[in-house]
């Protein structure tokens, strides 16, 4: 909720959004403490994408100090990484104190969840492409009887 004190001539008034015209506008405060809840995940590209957004937005409802708040809780995908799909998990809290200990707590319903529903969260990992020469040496020295 925003207060608008306007210029001294009009009565001060409340508002849901700020005005879209602020030229008349003096000071402005927000009353609402509430704050963001935002937890990063990143899970495999094998596992269910699907199944993870679901897991982790039940894992937010559950939580006890989740406040419903529009469209929260909502995953987004945020990117595609070497090791996995990044996932961001919205909520809401009623307070900064509250919002530090939910995400950590979230993390680990998360985690909970995952194991529980076969979700595997990504670890750094690469594919390497060797040539046909290098595997030659490789195969030749493995037939060898290992290290010489």
């Amino acid at each position: 909720m925003l207060t608008l004190v306007s210029p001294s001539d009009t009565p001060p008034t409340t508002a849901k959004s700020p005005p879209r015209n602020t030229r008349a506008l003096a000071t402005c405060a927000w009353n609402d403490p509430t704050k963001l809840v935002i937890v990063f995940v990143q899970i495999t590209y094998e596992s269910d994408l699907q199944k993870a957004i679901e897991l982790m937005k039940e894992a937010a409802r559950r939580h006890p100090d989740f406040l419903p708040a529009g469209n929260l809780p909502v995953v987004h995908v945020m990117e595609f990484n070497e090791s996995g799909v990044n996932l961001r998990l919205l909520s809401r809290a009623k307070d900064q104190p509250t919002t530090f200990q939910m995400s950590k707590d979230l993390l680990l319903a998360v985690r909970e969840e995952f194991m529980k529903n076969g979700i595997q969260i990504a670890y750094p990992r690469r594919e390497l492409v060797v040539g046909e020469g290098v595997k030659e040496a490789l195969m030749g020295r493995a037939g060898k009887g290992g290290d010489s």
